[in-house]
């Protein structure tokens, strides 16, 4: 598996950390120019109010107990305590916060406690039925499905993709998918084919788990899964709709030789002086200049990222606005040396900084980070619905399941938007 020459500032409207402090006049103004979605809420210590554990229980899950009981029960077990732990809190009574829920057609509470939902006697149907978990799903709420993602029917398919789908892009929740290989030893059921096909299948098998949640649960999720085979050992791919704003870090170009390009200073920004985060560059010539541009996100450790998926807009403003109000205008600025670093979730690039020009005082740069594929992983779990070999270690539709998601998505998906700021000295 391994989530401004002055160029006045590089900054970020809003912080994950809270909101700096930006004149109103300003910001307003921006967030019109650039039609921006409302920002990711702090995800700090931010701790649900519902928290659901549900187990797939369905007959193809009893391989993974057959093959090494001791395995499954540790990949499962090892989230009780991470749910029970992270998410208690003095002024709540964490037992009853903390449900577990079998799933087959119907949803039924375990009120025992999770080791009645590990009972080998339960599994004995082939069907689910998501669009039963939906009531459980709330915007205080955070629900964990373990599940082998057999689909059992094209019906059952839909379902999990509509609800994705509103959850995503009408209710803000984040969606996130992560998959382990496990040992299996048992019956693979393929009721997605003309023949019903049941086979025996020994061998290594995927295991997912699927999260539900709001997005201010993001850093909860982190937590929950610290230190045990669901972050050693699996892919990740997380989903939300809403960009997350970071804040970038920057610094000079050098060439070849070592020299830095362009007449650069860069210099720390006072918060409570400028109104703004983050950094001065000042660049003192009409020579080309080039800088630095590095950014952090645990989202780009999950999703292949070249220079094709960052887009550049850049808003010019006119020169005798008493406020700045930046229209859009092509963009003719380019970017290189695209690199990202998987282990530090760290994209990289050098940016060519615009020289000046008479007809604008100052450009307001935008980037995006939009993902283009879904993570290798996904097709390397998938395999097609009519595949009668593969089905016994892939999961029939799982690309087709996350490309559902994007299909139906009126405005892009953004990992992360940043800004900068050019201020053209004399």
């Amino acid at each position: 598996m391994k989530s401004w020459i002055s160029i006045l500032s590089v900054f970020l409207f809003v912080s994950c950390g809270g909101n700096p402090p930006i004149e109103k006049e300003f910001d307003s103004e921006i967030h019109e120019a650039f039609s921006l979605l409302p920002t990711r809420p702090t995800t700090e210590g931010q701790i649900p109010k519902f928290i659901n554990l549900l187990m797939d229980v369905t007959e193809s899950m009893q391989g993974f107990m057959h093959a090494n009981r001791n395995d499954f029960l540790e990949v499962v077990t090892s989230l009780v305590p991470k749910l029970s732990e992270t998410g208690a809190t003095a002024d709540r009574d964490q037992t009853s916060r903390l449900k577990y829920f079998s799933f087959l057609k119907e949803i039924k509470e375990e009120e025992e406690g999770y080791l009645s939902m590990l009972e080998e006697s339960k599994y004995e149907n082939i069907n689910t039925d998501y669009e039963k978990i939906e009531p459980l799903l709330k915007n205080d709420s955070f629900t964990v499905i373990v599940t082998d993602l057999q689909f059992n029917s094209i019906h059952d398919f839909t379902r999990l993709s509509l609800l994705l789908q509103n959850l995503v892009l009408k209710r803000n929740f984040f969606f996130q998918l992560r998959a382990l290989m496990l040992n299996f030893d048992g019956k693979v059921y393929h009721e997605l084919s003309a023949e019903k096909l049941t086979l025996p299948f020994q061998g290594l098998r995927p295991l997912f788990i699927i999260v539900l949640a709001g997005q201010q649960y993001i850093g909860f999720a982190d937590k929950i899964f610290e230190n045990t085979k669901w972050q050693t050992h699996s892919e990740v791919l997380t989903i939300l709709k809403i960009d997350q704003c970071l804040r970038p870090l920057v610094s000079p170009y050098h060439d070849e030789s070592g020299r830095i390009v362009g007449d650069i200073l860069i210099q720390d920004m006072s918060e409570a002086e400028s109104g703004y985060l983050g950094q001065t560059i000042t660049v003192n010539s009409n020579s080309p200049a080039k800088a630095n541009i590095s950014i952090k996100s645990p989202l780009f450790e999950q999703w292949p990222l070249n220079e094709k998926n960052l887009a550049v807009a850049t808003f010019k403003q006119g020169t005798r606005d008493d406020i700045p109000t930046f229209t859009q205008t092509e963009s003719e600025y380019s970017v290189e040396n695209v690199s990202i670093n998987g282990g530090n979730g760290e994209l990289t690039f050098v940016f060519d900084i615009p020289p000046k020009n008479p007809e604008y005082e100052e450009l307001l740069i935008k980037f995006d980070v939009i993902p283009q594929n879904p993570p290798p992983w996904i097709e390397k779990f998938n395999c097609e619905e009519n595949d009668l070999k593969s089905f016994v270690n892939h999961t029939p539709l799982l690309t087709k399941l996350v490309n559902n998601i994007f299909s139906y998505i009126d405005d892009t998906i953004r990992l992360a938007t940043f800004f900068i700021f050019v201020k053209y000295g004399s």
